[in-house]
């Protein structure tokens, strides 16, 4: 049984959200040492954690209570109702815990997220990374998100300017047609 088939995906509900906030904070603390970490400061995020729009899916492994082991999250949020670019979009991101990156789980977390994002109605993603994770970068063309934009010295990162990169994927495009989970394991292997 390899790590993905041990994995278990579990959308919070509003109050859990509340309730989990230090741990998910914890998964913040951990990234925020990665080289490619853009912080956001914990009041802002605790804040966002109270909006009803942003929803977070934990990743745990089955054998596991997901209240006291969460190894990654990813997270999205309604962007904007009215956005003429992007109607019916969120914007989506991934964390995962040091020790189990390169391992699948982001490829796997971000394909089970897009088809519930779907389901939602949603008919737009938009992803922001800096434009030196080629890690992100693979993850996103793998996925079939669309490179933008970027902006040149954009965001601050341990002191330094650094670009970020903009990328979108069109739901509308039929993008789960014949892409199941094994069709993005299959591209990351």
């Amino acid at each position: 049984m390899g790590i993905i088939d041990s994995l278990k995906i579990r959308t919070l509900e509003h109050q859990e959200k509340t309730e989990l906030k230090d741990l998910l904070w914890e998964l913040f603390e951990e990234y925020y040492t990665d080289p490619f970490a853009v912080k956001i400061p914990q009041k802002l995020y605790f804040r966002q954690l109270k909006d009803p729009r942003y929803s977070v899916n934990v990743i745990y492994f089955s054998d596991k209570d997901y209240k006291n082991e969460i190894i990654g999250l990813c997270d999205y949020s309604i962007v904007n109702d009215f956005n003429p670019v992007f109607p019916k979009s969120v914007n989506m991101g991934v964390i995962i815990k040091n020790k189990y990156r390169k391992k699948g789980i982001g490829t796997f977390t971000y394909s089970k997220t897009i088809k519930q994002i779907k389901k939602k109605g949603f008919e737009w993603i938009t992803c922001q990374t800096l434009s030196k994770n080629l890690n992100m970068k693979y993850l996103l063309n793998n996925l079939n998100f669309k490179f933008r934009c970027v902006l040149k010295n954009f965001v601050k990162v341990n002191n330094n300017l650094e670009d970020l990169e903009f990328y979108d994927l069109d739901l509308r495009e039929n993008f789960l047609k014949g892409l199941g989970e094994e069709s993005f394991m299959k591209k990351e292997r």
